[in-house]
């Protein structure tokens, strides 16, 4: 159930639904919340601490090394046929890179290995009694999209489900793994 939860609000999160003004940050403090009680954090000192670190972990604008994985490309040639799309006249989803993301070492080889170096920004949560969470994020980030993409390759979700798969994929899988390693 848990993970069930988890991947909806983090799909709640990415979603262009606002029923109300801070929606997307309130489905962030309440994932973020989620996690911190599943470890074990739900009301002491490291509480706050790990739900603001994740609203700030997450709240990190990474869409377009994620658009690459979904749709199997280098980032590189994902940027060049989404400006080729915006030059068409098509303006809904024109690519903006952070600086940091612009690494071209990772750029030309695979958006996974930024995927994971995302993931990585959880290195943090170590400091709140969370590691838990770095390991999760730093397996979820590249996996949902790798999984989403299959799932499109082989028909069983249509292009208007993909991102949205990914983002509950990427929850779930995340809560998964923290739940397994709670275990161990």
């Amino acid at each position: 159930m848990l993970e069930i939860l988890s991947g909806i609000l983090d799909r709640y999160r990415g979603s262009g639904l606002k029923p109300f003004r801070y929606f997307k940050q309130v489905m962030l403090l309440l994932q973020g919340y989620l996690f911190a009680a599943v470890i074990g954090h739900a009301f002491d000192y490291y509480t706050v601490a790990i739900v603001l670190y994740f609203w700030v972990f997450m709240v990190i604008g990474y869409g377009q090394p994620w658009g690459a994985a979904l749709y199997n490309r280098t980032p590189e040639q994902h940027l060049l046929l989404e400006r080729q799309r915006y030059q068409a006249g098509d303006k809904s989803n024109w690519p903006v890179y952070e600086d940091w993301q612009k690494l071209d070492i990772l750029n030309k080889r695979s958006a996974y290995y930024t995927l994971v170096l995302r993931g990585l920004l959880a290195l943090p949560f170590a400091l709140f009694d969370a590691a838990a969470l770095v390991v999760a994020y730093a397996v979820a980030f590249p996996l949902a999209p790798y999984v989403a993409h299959k799932l499109h390759r082989y028909n069983y979700i249509s292009d208007i489900a993909l991102w949205p798969v990914a983002e509950f994929i990427r929850g779930a899988a995340a809560m998964s793994i923290v739940l397994w390693i709670g275990r161990l």
